[in-house]
């Protein structure tokens, strides 16, 4: 078994703090690519990140300017609360439904902390090639924001990913994948009504129960077909 402390110490690694924090400001349109970083540095109790960007959009924030915690949604967008305005994804990507099984079922095999604790969730960036980034997190909203951060800091294509995920798709979810022009978002659970509402007007392919032998495809079934 593992405690609180030894948990917030394998998922929270000044790496991982920092890919969370790129990957959080992208989602919620505080940057457009990782070049806006003008600073990016740990405080001294290493669970607070100070960041500098150029443009400065801090004021945007309103009344989200608030701590985030590890709590799902503790972040949550308030563009993600409704299907008007969201992005639209392109319309490029095909991967297969049996391929994309495969990729969630490997996810799930190298996600150690989900496995450990069942009470992890796991995020992946996969392409038709094999899983590109994965991460965990105790919040699914996190383990996106890891991956996507990762994504950005290694200039990795994110129009050229799919997301696969442990976690219920919530709208906030597909928002976050729908930013980031993921155009397939996949989980081992499902989403909710709001969820496909935003992929249907983002274009966004949202798979469910991806790990089972009969996965559900709920939008724009174009992208997964054989």
């Amino acid at each position: 078994m593992v405690n609180d402390r030894e948990l917030a110490t394998l998922l929270c690694t000044p790496a991982d703090l920092r890919e969370l924090t790129v990957g959080w400001l992208f989602a919620e349109g505080l940057i457009d690519s990782s070049a806006e970083i003008v600073s990016l540095a740990g405080c001294a109790n290493e669970r607070e990140m100070l960041v500098r960007t150029e443009p400065d959009r801090t004021a945007e924030l309103g009344e989200r300017w608030r701590l985030v915690t590890s709590g799902c949604g503790a972040g949550a967008n308030p563009g993600a609360l409704r299907a008007e305005g969201v992005p639209r994804v392109g319309s490029g990507l095909r991967l297969g439904l049996p391929r994309l099984r495969e990729l969630a079922r490997e996810m799930l095999r190298g996600a150690a902390m989900y496995k450990q604790t069942g009470g992890v969730h796991a995020a992946a960036l996969v392409s038709a090639s094999g899983i590109l980034v994965q991460r965990e997190d105790i919040g699914r909203h996190n383990a996106v924001d890891k991956a996507i951060g990762h994504a950005l800091l290694a200039g990795l294509r994110l129009d050229e990913c799919a997301l696969v995920s442990t976690g219920r798709l919530s709208s906030e979810m597909a928002w976050k994948a729908a930013r980031a022009g993921l155009e397939i978002a996949a989980s081992i659970s499902i989403p909710s009504t709001l969820a496909k509402q935003i992929a249907e007007a983002a274009g966004q392919t949202l798979v469910g129960r991806i790990a089972s032998r009969e996965p559900w495809v709920y939008t724009h079934a174009e992208r997964v077909a054989e």
